[in-house]
């Protein structure tokens, strides 16, 4: 059962972090595309996670609706064939794109790590969106 007033004590304690963490790098000088984009993107879940768990407390049918869908057997079995698939890919991605930078001379693995995320958080909302479809 999912307790609505906890998730949003966590989601805040969090958000006050990444709020405080943004405020601390713009002060220190640490405004490096990385320290931005992790906060700017931290803030930006939590604030979607907030909402949503205002709605739950707000809409006990919303909440209802949340609970059945984190115990359904279809969407367990869907999200974990997601994830294998999507790990399959990403660990595909991960050698090639070592094997590649060991013959180009880059060290640049900062920016092959960015996009190795934002390309699981793809391939995973489109395997996701297909199993969906399948199922």
């Amino acid at each position: 059962m999912i307790n609505p007033k906890k998730l949003l004590v966590k989601n805040l304690i969090m958000l006050v972090f990444f709020v405080v963490f943004g405020i601390c790098c713009v002060i220190t000088g640490r405004t490096s595309s990385t320290y931005l984009g992790f906060t700017v993107g931290g803030i930006a879940v939590l604030l979607l996670t907030t909402i949503r768990t205002i709605k739950m407390l707000k809409n006990q049918d919303f909440k209802k609706q949340v609970e059945i869908d984190a115990n359904d057997e279809r969407t367990k079995m869907i999200n974990a064939k997601t994830s294998e698939i999507t790990t399959f890919i990403l660990l595909m991605v991960c050698c090639t794109g070592g094997f590649v930078s060991m013959f180009l001379d880059k060290n640049d693995y900062l920016y092959i790590f960015g996009g190795l995320v934002i390309l699981f958080a793809l391939v995973y909302l489109i395997t996701k969106a297909i199993l969906n479809k399948k199922y």
